[in-house]
């Protein structure tokens, strides 16, 4: 009888504590990656970001090289225009990252990736000599649901300085 006790009473405490853990990392159809204890919408109200869909073409030491289908992004203007691409932008360099839950070089379909730059706007040559980190991928029960800052205006980077 007492072990039950002890049983109810560690897992009342788990159930209380449960509530502190950090935001769910799961939104708009995403997971996300980062570490910070910010929710989704939080994190890219604070981080220059692009969404696309991606797919692999090389893979050096350091980075994944491919191309971002239908990018949008949450630092305006968020659409090539002019000479630029207007669906598909390449080359995107992804930085290597360990404990990565996708393997990037096999893996196509939606991703969230961090500008280097909020002041160097995306798809241009000077965006693409840059590289960036993957901060959120589509999550396997949102299949198709890759267009995250046109359908999401409220995402838009609010630049802190």
């Amino acid at each position: 009888m007492k072990t039950s006790a002890v049983l109810a009473c560690v897992f009342s405490v788990a159930m209380l504590t449960a509530g502190n853990d950090p935001p769910a990392r799961d939104g708009y159809g995403y997971r996300f990656l980062y570490k910070a204890k910010v929710t989704p919408k939080e994190y890219l109200q604070k981080h220059p970001c692009v969404s696309g869909v991606w797919r692999c073409k090389e893979e050096t030491d350091t980075h994944f090289v491919g191309v971002l289908g239908y990018p949008t992004g949450n630092v305006p203007p968020a659409f090539p225009e002019k000479d630029e691409p207007a669906f598909q932008v390449q080359p995107v360099k992804i930085a290597k990252m360990k404990g990565l839950p996708i393997n990037l070089k096999t893996w196509t379909g939606p991703v969230i990736l961090l500008q280097a730059d909020a002041r160097v706007r995306f798809a241009t040559k000077e965006s693409l000599e840059s590289t960036f980190k993957l901060v959120g991928y589509e999550a396997a029960k949102s299949k198709g649901e890759g267009f995250l800052f046109k359908k999401h205006g409220e995402l838009e980077y609010k630049n802190p300085n």
